[in-house]
């Protein structure tokens, strides 16, 4: 988001107010509590327990200038949310706004990608799937379109690790994690979920879901900032995007060209692939180079990783000779919050 964009979403940070929620086109009306981020709406029940998230990059207005407001996470309208309080609209529409700057000109858009469209398919029967095609899609995609696709692969990802873990109190060590580590984080979010995931995984659009055992299973957080570390080391040699174009099939690949978007069927696929091939800490070079940017106790991850010392020789050395003093991630109440945030 531009810079412009920013300093207007900063009077909307800790922004929460009570909507009516509706799960599917049948289902009963319900109170909710609405918790606005950055980059997604958190949807929790008066016991704050996570009835759903939406991707502010998606979210539509499905009666534009009628009150109270009612929005959806998508086109398919599959959710709804009816609100009535201002403020909460203004920052929607806010984002909205943002995004619609973003995005091209449809006229040109359609141009290029009919052009594109024809020079792949003909160019497919002779050669298969085309690596032109593949470098065009990560070329000219918008930053907000890989937002949206992101969102859509973590829709269904929820769907095999749960909701990710929510709290109130939580919220500013998620904050502190995230900044801890993540370059332009108020383009991120960080998720933590209980279920499936043991480490790290990175989604197109820079956000990371993070399993509850690297904040529920040790005394430190440098563990968990340590694994979002090397995954985002991962990620700037070959970004989930990266890795999502270069699992499409050919047709995929040709409709992510020319609608900027992903089907279900293939969102589900990745984050299945996702799960599968989960991120490991690899101890080289540049990994600990972040470590000691970031002030991330390379000693505390040395001994997580493998306790012997035996695997980890390289990174206790580094932590001898380039980090005395490694800095405090968060205070000690705001990890305790964090560690409590999947209700252990």
């Amino acid at each position: 988001m531009a810079r412009r964009g920013k300093t207007a979403l900063k009077k909307f940070e800790r922004l929460e107010s009570l909507a009516l929620w509706r799960d599917g086109p049948d289902a009963q009306r319900r109170e909710v509590m609405l918790s606005f981020g950055l980059s997604s709406i958190i949807i929790t029940d008066t016991a704050e327990r996570p009835l759903g998230h939406w991707s502010l990059t998606a979210i539509e207005r499905l009666n534009p200038g009628g009150t109270p407001a009612l929005f959806a996470p998508d086109s398919e309208a599959s959710e709804t949310l009816e609100i009535d309080d201002p403020t909460m609209i203004e920052a929607i529409e806010t984002v909205r706004r943002a995004i619609a700057r973003k995005k091209p000109r449809s006229g040109r858009l359609r141009l290029a990608i009919g052009g594109l469209t024809f020079i792949a398919v003909s160019c497919a029967g002779i050669f298969g799937v085309p690596a032109a095609l593949e470098k065009q899609a990560l070329k000219s995609l918008p930053s907000v379109a890989e937002q949206e696709i992101g969102a859509a692969i973590a829709t269904e990802l929820w769907k095999i690790t749960g909701r990710p873990c929510r709290s109130t109190f939580a919220n500013d060590a998620l904050d502190a994690l995230r900044n801890a580590v993540v370059e332009n984080s108020e383009n991120s979010a960080i998720y933590i979920v209980k279920d499936a995931i043991k480490t790290v995984v990175g989604l197109p659009g820079g956000s990371f879901a993070i399993g509850a055992p690297l904040v529920e299973d040790f005394d430190s957080p440098a563990i968990s900032a340590g694994y979002l570390a090397s995954a985002v080391v991962a990620s700037s040699d070959w970004s989930p995007m990266n890795e999502l174009v270069d699992s499409l099939k050919f047709f995929e690949l040709v409709n992510l060209v020319t609608t900027g978007k992903i089907d279900q069927e293939t969102a589900s696929r990745f984050a299945r692939k996702l799960i599968s091939e989960q991120h490991e800490i690899a101890p080289d070079e540049d990994f600990i180079a972040l470590l000691v940017d970031k002030g991330i106790s390379i000693r505390a991850i040395a001994d997580a990783i493998d306790i012997t010392g035996e695997f980890s020789i390289e990174m206790n050395e580094a932590a001898i000779v380039l980090q005395p003093n490694p800095s405090k991630i968060m205070n000690d109440g705001d990890w305790v919050a964090l560690q409590a945030i999947c209700g252990n």
